[in-house]
């Protein structure tokens, strides 16, 4: 939803489409989010599987995609930045193919964006495949700020950060952990077993 409650963004997992809903007017616009491929929301592309949209401007838009295999061709996770006036992509972050980028929280006070990578099931081959990434974000662009792996970290799902913005927590599909990062440098604090 975007700062005054008039538009609202959603992306279609098995799609690869984004859609603004336009609230006074009751309209709907949209478009895909791999113009080289789906033109027909019909098809199931699942190429870039976006996961969460986040509305940090006005006029800006974040988009987590998980990617994987699609066919025979490897998609990267990544990260996608959109113009909502118009409806085009500005910049992309790819990630590995593993990472798996998942849920995103925007920063309260400054142009980050923190992303859980879900990462992969078979931790012995993909050790680092799961982590907590950070971008910063201006109206042209996306840019790498950190990225931190752990071994205490096991299919990372939910983020969300403290209001002054310095602590993130995500939250551990597997580990049963709640794991709390300072979010300007992306430092582990603490890890706390919530339960099996």
């Amino acid at each position: 939803i975007n700062s005054d409650g008039t538009e609202v963004y959603t992306a279609s997992y098995g799609g690869d489409w984004l859609f603004k809903l336009i609230l006074q007017s009751n309209s709907i616009e949209e478009t895909t989010l791999d113009a080289d491929y789906s033109q027909d929301k019909t098809d199931t592309m699942g190429r870039l599987n976006p996961v969460q949209c986040v509305s940090v401007q006005d006029s800006l838009l974040l988009i987590s995609c998980e990617g994987g295999i699609w066919n025979t061709e490897y998609i990267p996770g990544q990260i996608q930045l959109w113009n909502t006036n118009n409806m085009t992509r500005i910049d992309t972050w790819q990630f590995d193919l593993e990472s798996k980028p998942w849920h995103i929280i925007n920063s309260p006070n400054s142009n980050r964006v923190y992303i859980a990578l879900k990462g992969e099931f078979d931790y012995e081959e993909s050790p680092n495949s799961d982590g907590v990434a950070c971008l910063s974000y201006d109206e042209n662009s996306l840019h790498f700020e950190w990225l931190t792996h752990s071994n205490e970290f096991k299919r990372l799902h939910g983020i969300d950060i403290s209001d002054d913005g310095n602590k993130l927590y995500v939250s551990g599909r597997i580990d049963g952990k709640l794991h709390v990062l300072d979010a300007p440098t992306g430092d582990i604090l603490q890890s706390i077993y919530l339960g099996p």
